[in-house]
Parts: structure tokens; C-alpha cells; sequence
């Protein structure tokens, strides 16, 4: 599977990073004090990636690549969504409510 994003930080973080993060306990660092940011997110991100052969690459964002336009259109209809609605939550699947850890493969 071929994961395209115009997030360099995420394409780094998938094809070099995680696994040292993973390695110290996702943290930067051995020594490190803090987690990585958004550590909850990128353990749900390594237990899905690691079920399947995915390949991370980037791509130029608005620059006519069809996925990522799609994308970005589906990020602004779930955005204007959230903006109009009475409850600032967003309605998250039955048992993802806490971020469930994975423990990789």
C-alpha cells in the first residue's frame, strides 16, 4: 500500500523516525522526558501501518495530485461540520474513545 501525504513531518515520521521513537518508549530520545507529541496518535498509526506493506511518500499539497485534493475536500467538509455543530466533540467510533494502544507488530 502506497500512503501519499503533503506532510513531509508525517513521511519522515513513518520511513525513519517511528521506529526509533517506538525503540525508546516513544520519545525523541533514550534520555528523554517527554513523549513525542501526539504519541497517542502515531501508536494507532504504527499498529495500523504494521498489519500492512505500506510505503510512505510525499506529495506536493494543492498541486493537482487527485487523492490529495480529495483529501483536503474532505478535511474542509468534516472542518465546516464541526464549526456549525452544537457540540464541539466530534462523535469518535465505539472503543476508540480513549485511543486504543497497539503493540505494533
Amino acid at each position: 500500500m502506497t500512503l501519499f501525504s503533503d506532510s513531509q513531518y508525517v513521511v519522515d515520521a513513518i520511513t525513519t523516525w517511528m521506529a526509533k521513537w517506538k525503540q525508546f518508549g516513544w520519545k525523541k530520545t533514550v534520555n528523554a522526558g517527554k513523549h513525542v507529541k501526539n504519541h497517542d496518535l502515531w501508536q494507532m498509526l504504527d499498529g495500523l501501518i504494521c498489519k500492512h506493506e505500506v510505503t510512505a511518500k510525499w506529495v506536493k499539497g494543492h498541486n493537482g495530485h487527485p487523492e490529495n485534493t480529495r483529501c483536503d475536500r474532505m478535511a474542509e467538509i468534516v472542518a465546516k461540520r464541526i464549526a456549525i455543530s452544537v457540540s464541539p466533540f466530534v462523535e469518535v467510533p465505539g472503543g476508540l474513545e480513549n485511543g486504543p494502544i497497539f503493540d505494533g507488530c
